[in-house]
């Protein structure tokens, strides 16, 4: 029964009927309190609900717990790094920024931005070995699969866990790349344009469009915009402007070899 609850609770949240979803939740918690058996991933599922209902009657301390537990339950199936996680450290960081605490609010959102860019570096890495595109190096424009491993590792001291099916639904995906636009948003906002943070984020979404939506022109504006404020914040020598730089000409490659592929016709 916790399943249709949920799905309950959720539906209920989306029409704003929140004295609903508070109901629904109570009928489900009171079923997993109540079963030792129960997964973390249906236990994560309920504390998120339990922290957007929270959050939306504008009640932040009692969103913030059921989060953080939402986060736990999440890193016990998936691990602390996994994109299922970032969902609840997102929300953290909406949490702390709407009460004023705009330091720990962007810790979180770096969180968020670091656990996609991991992803997706290991997304091109695997590429790579499957005989793809080949990976870009902050020197030459070909990255080698240990460099890739020192990016993915950096800050985050153990090797991040395999992305499953699991993680990777519509859902998740959807809500990431909302998120990630929602981090640039306020980082162009708190910190402006040209500020190397909000580089990244602009750096990250252009990996979101090229290597999960397949949206290359999307993907160009994005590293284009990034690739701007790396020259300006790191000067065009610097081996993250080089990196940045061999990535836009990979997207512009594939879209021109598109373009070259087209029938007369559609030209």
């Amino acid at each position: 029964m916790v399943e249709p609850y949920l799905q309950l609770s959720q539906a209920a949240l989306g029409l704003k009927e929140l004295n609903k979803a508070e109901e629904y939740l109570a009928l489900a918690r009171w079923i997993v309190l109540n079963n030792r058996d129960c997964s973390d991933i249906v236990k994560s599922r309920l504390y998120m609900l339990k922290g957007r209902v929270s959050t939306a009657l504008g009640n932040f301390d009692a969103a913030k717990p059921d989060l953080s537990d939402a986060v736990y339950h999440a890193s016990r199936c998936y691990g602390a790094e996994s994109i299922v996680s970032s969902i609840g450290y997102f929300r953290l960081g909406d949490i702390f920024l709407a009460q004023g605490n705009v330091e720990c609010a962007l810790a979180f959102f770096d969180k968020v931005v670091d656990i996609w860019y991991k992803y997706l570096s290991e997304l091109h890495r695997a590429d790579k070995t499957a005989g793809d595109a080949p990976l870009l190096d902050d020197q030459s424009g070909i990255i080698s699969e240990q460099s890739v491993s020192k990016k993915i590792n950096l800050g985050a001291g153990t090797q991040p866990e395999p992305v499953t099916n699991q993680q990777l639904t519509d859902e998740n995906l959807a809500e990431g790349r909302n998120q990630l636009e929602m981090v640039f948003e306020h980082r162009r906002r708190l910190l402006g344009n040209g500020h190397i943070a909000t580089g990244e984020v602009q750096y990250t979404l252009g990996l979101f469009e090229f290597f999960l939506l397949f949206n290359e022109t999307a993907a160009e504006g994005f590293i284009l915009s990034a690739l701007r404020s790396y020259e300006m914040q790191l000067g065009p020598s610097h081996p993250s402007t080089k990196h940045v730089n061999s990535m836009l000409l990979v997207v512009q490659q594939q879209i021109s070899d598109k373009f070259d592929t087209l029938p007369s016709a559609e030209l």
